[in-house]
């Protein structure tokens, strides 16, 4: 048999058994405030491990939205002094996830153009020259 009692000042439980003749009696008696005191210890523990958790998880959100950002900007920018005739442009992306191919891609995409207006270039200095000339 289980027997408990709580008041504001203390905590009792008694524990009886006496089956097969083996009679005995456990008492316990904590007081209220050793109780109060543990479980306030316990919910600021929980509350600060709570709290650095989501510190931790916003500093790693952060970095981890900068490792894809940076590069998207970059590749921006350089898509942009493209479209303005600098076919110049190289993007500097060392990874090798899904960003990185999309750099290499990029670059490769720049090369191919700047090849095409060099052929162009030439292309057109050729005509021209052709024009001028007597045949």
């Amino acid at each position: 048999m289980l027997f408990y009692t709580i008041s504001t000042s203390f905590a009792s439980v008694s524990l009886s058994n006496s089956r097969k003749q083996k009679k005995f009696s456990l008492f316990l008696h904590i007081a209220m405030d050793d109780i109060t005191m543990t479980t306030q210890g316990i919910f600021r523990m929980v509350f600060i491990t709570l709290l650095l958790v989501v510190v931790v998880a916003t500093l790693m959100s952060f970095i981890m939205s900068n490792n894809i950002i940076l590069p998207v900007k970059q590749m921006k920018e350089a898509a942009d002094a493209i479209t303005k005739g600098d076919f110049s442009q190289e993007i500097n992306i060392t990874s090798n996830d899904e960003v990185g191919q999309l750099a290499k891609s990029f670059n490769a995409m720049a090369k191919e153009l700047r090849e095409v207006d060099t052929l162009q270039s030439d292309f057109l200095a050729n005509i021209s020259h052709d024009f001028r000339s007597q045949i």
